[in-house]
């Protein structure tokens, strides 16, 4: 899945060379929507956030799973599921796009992309968000 990253433009005064990942976390989970299916079995689609902090600013990747709940009015339980497992978040990719000036000074355009790998059971997923990244000099 492909996402515009949180935040969407990142304005910087770092170079750009100098970037890395200082620390990547999964963190907090919400459930987001839900459908029913028959009287007593629910199912849900739970967001979580994988943060990804670099030495000059940090960013926000939406990462999705689903529950499933059974709830008759006396009995509520939830069925099994699985976990996010083995997360690596590699050094992002930076591609060079134009370079211009405004009132803040010169500047370098790049699209910055971000890519988190996590096994679900025996499924290795991808996750990836793209962010605009502005350097200032």
């Amino acid at each position: 899945e492909s996402v515009m990253l949180e935040p969407a433009v990142i304005n910087i005064r770092e170079d750009v060379n100098d970037l890395r990942i200082v620390r990547s976390y999964l963190s907090g989970s919400e459930l987001v929507d839900g459908s029913s299916n028959g009287d007593y079995i629910q199912v849900f689609r739970r967001r979580f956030v994988y943060n990804v902090e670099y030495n000059h600013f940090k960013i926000f990747i939406p990462m999705y799973l689903f529950e499933a709940y059974y709830d008759d009015g006396v009995l509520a339980r939830k069925f099994p599921g699985f976990e996010f497992q083995n997360i690596s978040c590699p050094k992002p990719e930076l591609v060079y796009e134009n370079s211009g000036e405004d009132e803040n000074g010169k500047y370098r355009v790049y699209w910055l992309t971000q890519r988190v790998t996590v096994n679900i059971d025996e499924l290795v997923c991808e996750y990836a968000g793209t962010a605009q990244l502005i350097a200032y000099e």
